[in-house]
């Protein structure tokens, strides 16, 4: 397509001016300006038309994949004459930096993902123009650059499965593990680890099992971690992002060492692992379960773990046995909620007034702007507005509002990158 640039419109409407005054005036001068200017337009135009002919060519042929927090770099050369500029370039290309070098056209851009999947540009539009610039070519070059972008949650499911099969052969194998409580409330029966208490074994138990079973004593709250979670979003993109941010928490329990127990805010199940290693189980099994990342998803990119490994480990996960017990015991030092603030709103106010009137903070990990990628602008404006109304409430109940990107962004950044 082609069509006049402002310093084309401007001469054309002149030439049309002298012609309409020689027609007033019968002036020969008139039309002989108009014969000259004329044959200028009409002259670079063919000009023009002839050396466009030759199509514009690009380079770009990519196609590799990235995480989420990622923003490769691209560079593209565009060959062709003419070439003033670039256009319909799509919204995910950000920083874009343009110039033209020895007759060859090049744009750089920066990759920014809104979210994980697949993202690509086929096309784009290269802006032409001719020596005297009084017209601009509108032209479609084709390229192929695709990115399969890869959620967060899946960098940290790989993270999860490293531990699990490191902690695999030696917990099940004869290693130790953490030493329940030998006093306090009951809580749960299980099989004995090597260098559990003697003293806890359930030997009832034992002799109908026939293997060693112990029980398992619940501890005060006093100490520790309680994370209060709700993985449920509107959008895959909200549901990734809550869910990192529980595997996150149960990763950095087990690193650590440190007492964890969870509370799953839409059923009021707690969960309060013995062993830092059945946190980080029972994370995975809740981030599977909510079918944020399928597990046949992230078969291709758990080297050097195999399809059999992983099957074997998943498959000899303990099932978490879950309680209700309303939370009326002291509460830990170190209290966190994570939530899209759009689901059982007022339990979460609720919780935040508790730790309140104790003395106490809730850290609230939410997702960032959970109504972007909403298809339907008033839902997309309802979902604002909620999240906006149940974020002001409860930091005025003091609570710690703050977005899962802002939290791990630098730590993510600094992840190696894909290849």
């Amino acid at each position: 397509m082609i069509h006049p640039s402002a310093r084309g419109f401007g001469l054309i409407s002149s030439t049309l001016l002298l012609l309409a005054f020689h027609l007033l005036s019968h002036d020969p001068t008139l039309l002989f300006a108009t014969a000259i200017i004329s044959a200028v337009i009409l002259s670079d135009l063919a000009f023009s038309l002839i050396k466009w002919r030759e199509g514009c060519r690009c380079n770009l042929k990519v196609k590799g994949r990235a995480w989420i927090w990622e923003k490769p770099r691209i560079k593209v050369n565009v060959q062709g004459y003419g070439i003033i500029g670039i256009k319909d370039l799509p919204s995910w290309l950000r920083n874009i930096n343009q110039h033209v070098k020895d007759g060859e056209f090049t744009f750089e851009a920066e990759a920014v993902f809104p979210h994980s999947g697949r993202f690509s540009m086929k096309t784009f539009s290269a802006l032409r123009g001719d020596p005297l610039k009084l017209f601009i070519k509108r032209e479609r070059v084709k390229c192929n650059l695709e990115y399969n972008v890869l959620p967060e949650t899946l960098y940290w499911l790989l993270e999860a499965m490293g531990i699990l099969k490191a902690e695999h052969g030696r917990l099940f194998g004869g290693g130790a593990a953490k030493k329940p409580s030998s006093s306090g409330l009951y809580r749960e029966t299980r099989e004995y680890v090597p260098g559990d208490p003697i003293k806890n074994i359930d030997w009832k138990a034992s002799s109908r099992r026939r293997r060693l079973m112990i029980k398992v004593f619940e501890e005060e709250y006093g100490g520790g971690a309680m994370i209060h979670y709700d993985l449920r979003g509107p959008t895959p993109y909200v549901c990734d992002e809550l869910a990192s941010a529980l595997l996150s928490s149960a990763i950095t329990a087990y690193r650590n060492g440190l007492d964890i127990t969870f509370i799953s805010i839409p059923d009021e199940e707690i969960f309060k692992p013995s062993r830092p290693y059945d946190a980080v189980s029972f994370a995975v099994k809740k981030t599977l379960e909510q079918k944020t990342l399928k597990v046949s998803e992230f078969f291709e990119y758990v080297e050097p773990l195999t399809r059999k490994e992983i099957e074997e480990i998943l498959s000899t996960l303990p099932t978490p046995q879950t309680y209700r017990t309303p939370y009326k015991t002291s509460p830990p030092e170190n209290n966190v909620a994570i939530s899209s603030l759009l689901y059982d709103t007022s339990k979460l106010i609720e919780e935040a007034s508790l730790l309140k009137s104790s003395g106490r903070t809730l850290n609230v990990i939410v997702p960032s702007k959970p109504w972007k990628a909403i298809g339907n602008l008033e839902e997309a404006y309802r979902i604002y507005l909620s999240y906006n109304n149940v974020k002001r409430k409860l930091e005025r109940l003091k609570a710690k509002v703050t977005p899962w990107k802002q939290m791990m962004h630098a730590k993510l950044i600094q992840a190696t990158p894909l290849t």
